[in-house]
């Protein structure tokens, strides 16, 4: 059973890493072209392909037209159904009738000896699950503890509950009961947990500045009502099943990146797009005692890699027709072309009739043999 997950697993893997190169491209091209809200979407499709193993067979699938792509798929995710054809080959050729002679002649010994390869191979099969799922399960306990961590880091927090901070906090009408504090744990603004979020803020930030008060409130405000630390709490999880693929490690960085330039997106259509500049100097103020990396920024979100952020806000504009058509046309694509499996099954995963046939000839060849421990002429 474990062998089978592990190679759903691999498959799911690198079928989606096919995909997250192909989305990283695609942000290398189109830079600024398009909100960050549709290049959400695209990581959306990374990571759902990730976590389901959908099969999903399309005639416009990549997979149909590069041969090579279902040759490599084969070897990484299916070795044992590789070695099987073969020796399924091998044993076909034991038995050969001689040509005016109905009696097939022994020619090999009937069980065929597995090659040193092949040996191997099984081994591998065999132990290659188990590391996995020891990684994983690694992996997980260090996040959980790291959670507790942090929850417990933030226990000991002030409550903030001005007058000007719940007026702004009811702007919102959000159902989850939101409430803002200060801490020495923090040295950057941050938001914390999913059924009742936290925004954190360092404990010596000026609250007399309402100017900056307001920019950054908004901006975490904006993860607060997409459920981003949800998305982030997943993709960790993802993470998780999938550590030995450096494309999916990758991608996580970037998806954490774009996410915080979504929110900075969000939070100028509501200030609007006179404030850009003003809302740059406030999170260039509130990242400026921002050192190291720390637990919290597993699980909550803050003001990170604000210089290539700051540079994006300066160059903020606002959502055109023909940005929106290019986005739809990008997604529908990856979708057909690179969401889609194969039309036709892999021939090495699937047992032809054929093979099924010289199986059952193979097993009645043997049964015969079996009564008899001489060659016929």
């Amino acid at each position: 059973m474990l062998n089978n997950i592990f190679t759903t697993i691999l498959d799911m893997s690198f079928s989606a890493g096919i995909i997250a190169i192909v989305v990283i491209v695609l942000r290398l091209i189109i830079k600024n072209r398009i909100p960050k809200t549709f290049i959400l979407i695209l990581w959306a499709i990374v990571f759902i392909k990730l976590a389901l193993p959908l099969a999903i067979p399309s005639p416009t699938s990549i997979f149909n037209t590069l041969p090579v792509m279902q040759t490599i798929q084969k070897v990484i995710v299916h070795p044992r159904a590789a070695v099987d054809v073969s020796d399924n080959q091998t044993q076909n050729n034991i038995m050969k009738p001689v040509k005016g002679n109905t009696t097939p002649i022994l020619t090999q010994t009937v069980k065929a000896t597995p090659t040193a390869v092949q040996k191997s191979a099984l081994t591998l099969d065999n132990v290659l699950p188990i590391i996995w799922l020891c990684i994983t399960f690694s992996l997980l306990m260090f996040f959980i503890i790291n959670y507790i961590v942090v929850f417990l880091r933030f226990k000991k927090v002030i409550i903030l509950n001005n007058e000007l901070i719940q007026k702004f906090i009811n702007q919102y009408k959000l159902k989850r009961k939101v409430r803002i504090y200060k801490s020495t744990s923090v040295n950057t603004p941050v938001v914390f947990g999913v059924l009742r979020p936290k925004i954190i803020l360092p404990y010596n930030f000026n609250l007399e500045n309402e100017t900056a008060l307001k920019h950054i409130l908004t901006h975490e405000m904006q993860h607060i009502k997409r459920f981003d630390n949800l998305t982030n709490l997943i993709v960790l999880l993802i993470l998780c099943l999938h550590w030995f693929n450096p494309i999916i490690w990758l991608s996580k960085i970037l998806l954490s990146k774009d996410i915080e330039t979504t929110c900075d997106e969000g939070t100028l259509r509501r200030l609007g797009e006179e404030s850009k500049y003003e809302y740059a100097n406030s999170l260039l103020n509130a990242a400026q005692q921002n050192h190291g990396i720390s637990p919290i920024y597993f699980f909550a979100f803050g003001e990170s890699s604000v210089k290539s952020r700051i540079k994006r806000i300066l160059k903020y504009k606002k959502i055109t027709l023909t940005s929106t058509v290019l986005a739809i046309i990008l997604i529908c694509g990856v979708c057909l072309f690179f969401a889609t499996n194969a039309f036709t099954k892999i021939p090495a995963i699937t047992i032809s009739s054929e093979l099924k046939q010289a199986s059952r000839d193979r097993k009645s060849t043997r049964l015969n043999s079996s009564h008899a421990n001489i060659s016929y002429a």
